[in-house]
């Protein structure tokens, strides 16, 4: 980190470097890509030291409303079990004006995602009655796990594989499987 913060003091635009910083350590956070949270605070504290309170306030912002979210992303957690038995969904709430935006996607849910929706809408509406919620699809992270087909056993080396994406992509992906008798390859 010392020489991280002996160009930081070579830099003539710092506040520049704490708008990309705070981008970056956004995307961290909501994808789960970050090494280490006590690093990424330690971190702010240093810039904080050499730049002041106020030209770190959005990196302080960021981080508190992380561990907020994590704390709530848990409860849920622990709801979906206690009440559905299901603990393949995850949400993260975070605060609008704190967050880098997207702007919003109407997006029409597959089945299964549409039933976990309703279950989180229920739970939020019941603990948090004066906030209202908007899903956030590009910074959502589905997982489909898909079995290989025997015959081509030879040819991959795995029985199941997972498969990536955001949200948009997942939907685009299941509308394309919904209806895959209408296309062909080749």
């Amino acid at each position: 980190m010392r020489h991280i913060f002996n160009i930081f003091g070579c830099l003539v635009d710092k506040d520049v470097f704490i708008k990309r910083y705070t981008e970056l350590l956004a995307r961290r956070l909501v994808n789960d890509s970050y090494a280490n949270l006590d690093f990424e605070t330690t971190f702010k504290s240093k810039l904080k030291e050499i730049c002041g309170v106020v030209a770190v306030q959005p990196v302080d912002n960021i981080l508190s409303d992380f561990n907020i979210s994590q704390k709530e992303s848990e409860d849920f957690r622990r709801f979906l079990f206690e009440r559905h038995k299901r603990e393949d969904f995850r949400v993260r709430l975070l605060s609008r004006g704190i967050w880098p935006s997207e702007e919003p996607i109407e997006l029409e849910l597959f089945d299964q995602l549409q039933r976990l929706h309703a279950i989180f809408t229920e739970y939020f509406q019941s603990h948090f009655r004066f906030k209202t919620f908007k899903w956030s699809h590009l910074q959502s992270r589905v997982i489909f796990t898909y079995s290989v087909d025997p015959s081509l056993k030879s040819e991959c080396k795995y029985e199941e594989c997972d498969l990536n994406m955001n949200g948009l992509q997942a939907a685009l992906l299941y509308f394309i499987y919904q209806r895959r008798s209408q296309y062909s390859v080749g």
